[in-house]
């Protein structure tokens, strides 16, 4: 299949995925969880009881410092994070495989209620952590694939710090050390 078509595809899910989150995340009211994480991004701090501070940054950041507080825009991170987190998938599947390994992962991840629904569309610590983890994995693919030899320790650092921003999402980010 030619390149063009591979994007064309690509571009069209991502397109579809992103207008049914927003439309799920603007019409279904907050849930406990969600409104105890909107807590976070008002009373921001370095650790909260049970979790980082990501989500109530990712919150506050994209609900424009809580200027708009409906939930659209507090679930806007997740919604564009689960659209990112899905063209995440597809280069590390295009990185370790081929353009259509990386287009069948795309779609697989896509069609999971967790990526989708529960992590791309409603706002939780998993929203950050996962956008966080799959760029992390991303730049290790990166960085073992350099070169047959080499690793390279631009990527190593960049997936250090990219680790490091799990961490302040969900402390189980761990695993990925």
């Amino acid at each position: 299949m030619p390149e063009k078509r591979y994007n064309w595809i690509l571009a069209g899910l991502l397109l579809a995925s992103f207008a049914i989150r927003a439309f799920i995340a603007a019409y279904i009211e907050l849930g406990n969880d969600e409104v105890y994480y909107w807590t976070y991004a008002l009373y921001p701090d370095w650790s909260h009881f049970d979790h980082p501070p990501m989500v109530g940054w990712f919150i506050r950041i994209f609900s424009f410092n809580l200027l708009f507080q409906e939930e659209f825009f507090l679930r806007l991170a997740s919604i564009l994070a689960g659209t990112l987190n899905t063209y995440l998938v597809y280069r590390i599947g295009r990185e370790m495989f081929s353009r259509r390994a990386g287009l069948i992962s795309a779609f697989l991840y896509t069609s999971s209620l967790y990526g989708f629904v529960v992590a791309g569309t409603f706002i939780l610590p998993d929203t950050p952590q996962i956008l966080f983890w799959l760029l992390a994995l991303l730049f290790f693919v990166k960085a073992f694939k350099f070169q047959e030899n080499r690793v390279s320790a631009y990527w190593m650092i960049a997936a250090g710090i990219l680790t490091g921003c799990a961490l302040l999402s969900k402390y189980t980010s761990a695993f990925l050390l």
